[in-house]
């Protein structure tokens, strides 16, 4: 074959690669993907590169070279030519590849994965085109406080552009060679920054003496961003948003977590955030349409949530409804916060409106001034509006609401969806307390009453208590309900004496709450059938007007 048959056989060969290049341009375009080499230059300038370190020759896959020091509009991803004007060249490097197959090495930077053509580009857009899968080349090796991966577009180097720049404004790959902090998104190292100036500033007010940045990045990484890692994988929000990194959710979290503290004007504690995305990214219909199909088939979710924390103190939030007309209701809360060494989160629900420039402020004071005498921290929030519905959105942030009792005469359904509106345990304030010594569980076998019994088996342990454990005799109850509720409050140590009553379900309680002299009663929540022979809620409902000491309803 002559050389001039064999040149224009490279030639069309060339014209159908920049027809299958445009090709891939056009669907690139349509599908919205970057289908460009890129310019090695600006991605070093980016990545904070240094000069060459090293130089070896060895094969490198075609797959990773992902761009050009000088060429890089010429070629598409693929290093399909794209330009008429590189048809001859093209076809002469083609038929000296025929000629000579054994041609030098290509030049190259690898920056990362990726790997950048300095000289054999259209070496290169040969090999590919003949279905090579590497090429020889001698290596140029460009340092970076990042890595680049082979499949990168400019999208993702502008995003380790800003990681690049943190790490050298932080140093923080020096003090914790391991720490990866790649965000998926732009934009976020700012917050990062800012929150390493806002430990450094605390330390030095804290300590009134001058910190270094190293300390305070040192602290800001061990005491702040690794226990929040924790948070998110405890949460298993890396499932709940797939493609994210661990620091686009610790950025994320802590920007919901703002903003869920100014929405409710209370400190919102990470988990509480974290739950509250994890719910967020979860939906809330399939929960809907369980509760409302059976409205016992949440019971339990509570239990497995604080079964899932390491063993200590179980209420980290405590909600207190504040009513001015019930006295006894804050020094209460006051005191189980200090019992759990709690957070303290007031709130005064105004349904008409005119608290905020009445009652609320002389209320805020108040509670401000109580929490600095019992040593508590709290704060208090407003809302105004239906008391239910506000409870429902503020209870997802405690682990424990406390509420005022009843008043003689107020109406029990309105009451009744005050208790069911919380999605956690319900402390019912009724008379004085200083503490648990005597507690008397009413135990029926049903869901809720479970949830009660684990509840106080838990609580024994902190807060040292004996246990009454009263049943009543009645028809379908099995006959070692009580025997069971026994042996597992004994698992715990805890001092414990079964009643089995044959009394009507209040008067067999508030018998046996008399005789124990119990200090506090323990129920399941209203909906917890086996007490309540004659209609839904008669037996909680008549319980919470007849006690006088607190009541805690579990779910």
């Amino acid at each position: 074959m002559g050389d001039e048959t064999r040149r224009q056989q490279a030639r069309e060969d060339f014209k159908r690669a920049r027809m299958d290049g445009l090709f891939q341009d056009m669907v690139a375009r349509m599908r919205g993907r970057p289908d460009e080499l890129l310019p090695f230059e600006e991605v070093r300038q980016k990545l904070h590169g240094a000069s060459g370190v090293s130089r070896e020759q060895r094969r490198i896959p075609l797959k990773a070279i992902i761009g050009s020091v000088g060429r890089y509009q010429d070629f598409n991803r693929d290093f399909l030519p794209r330009t008429a004007q590189d048809r001859e060249r093209w076809a002469s490097v083609s038929l000296a590849i025929e000629d000579k197959p054994n041609l030098p090495p290509i030049e190259v930077y690898q920056i990362g994965e990726a790997f950048f053509v300095q000289d054999g580009n259209h070496r290169v857009s040969i090999a590919n085109r003949r279905g090579r899968e590497d090429i020889l080349a001698n290596v140029t090796r460009i340092e970076t406080p990042v890595t680049l991966s082979s499949e990168a577009d400019m999208l993702e180097v502008i995003r380790l552009s800003e990681y690049a720049a943190f790490l050298e404004q932080t140093n923080l790959h020096e003090h914790f060679p391991d720490a990866d902090l790649k965000l998926s998104e732009p934009g976020g190292y700012e917050t990062l920054e800012q929150q390493v100036e806002v430990v450094h500033f605390s330390l030095q007010r804290e300590s009134r003496r001058e910190i270094t940045y190293e300390e305070a990045l040192r602290a800001w990484y061990t005491e702040y961003f690794l226990p929040t890692v924790e948070i998110i994988q405890n949460h298993n929000l890396l499932r709940r948003y797939p493609g994210r990194t661990e620091a686009d959710l610790y950025v994320w979290l802590h920007r919901h977590r703002s903003a869920l503290m100014r929405e409710s004007g209370w400190e919102i504690s990470p988990d509480a955030a974290a739950a509250d995305l994890n719910a967020r990214a979860a939906g809330g219909l399939r929960l809907l349409i369980q509760r409302t199909v059976s409205p016992d088939s949440g019971t339990g979710a509570w239990r497995e949530e604080h079964l899932s924390r390491e063993l200590g103190h179980i209420f980290g939030d405590i909600l207190v409804l504040l009513d001015p007309e019930q006295p006894s209701l804050l020094p209460q809360a006051l005191a189980i916060a200090s019992e759990e060494g709690s957070h303290l989160l007031g709130l005064f629900i105004d349904p008409q409106g005119a608290g905020r420039e009445g009652t609320f402020p002389r209320l805020r004071a108040s509670f401000e001034q109580s929490c600095r005498e019992a040593g508590v921290a709290g704060q208090l929030a407003y809302g105004r509006g239906d008391p239910a519905g506000i409870l429902k959105a503020r209870s997802r942030w405690a682990d424990l609401a406390v509420l005022p009792a009843p008043v003689e005469g107020s109406d029990r359904k309105e009451y009744h969806r005050l208790v069911d509106s919380c999605q956690i345990p319900v402390w019912v304030a009724r008379g004085t307390w200083e503490g648990c010594r005597r507690v008397l569980l009413a135990f029926d076998g049903s869901p809720k009453a479970k949830e009660a019994l684990f509840l106080t088996a838990y609580l024994s342990v902190f807060w040292e208590f004996s246990v009454t454990v009263v049943t009543v005799e009645e028809a379908g109850m099995p006959p070692e309900t009580l025997q069971n509720a026994v042996q597992y409050l004994e698992k715990y140590n805890v001092d414990t004496r079964p009643v089995q009553a044959s009394a009507r379900p209040v008067e067999a309680i508030l018998e046996a709450a008399g005789q124990a002299q119990a200090n506090l009663i323990v129920t399941g929540g209203y909906h917890s059938r086996r007490l309540l022979p004659s209609a839904i809620g008669h037996t909680l409902d008549t319980l919470l007007g007849r006690v006088e000491v607190p009541l805690l309803i579990c779910r």
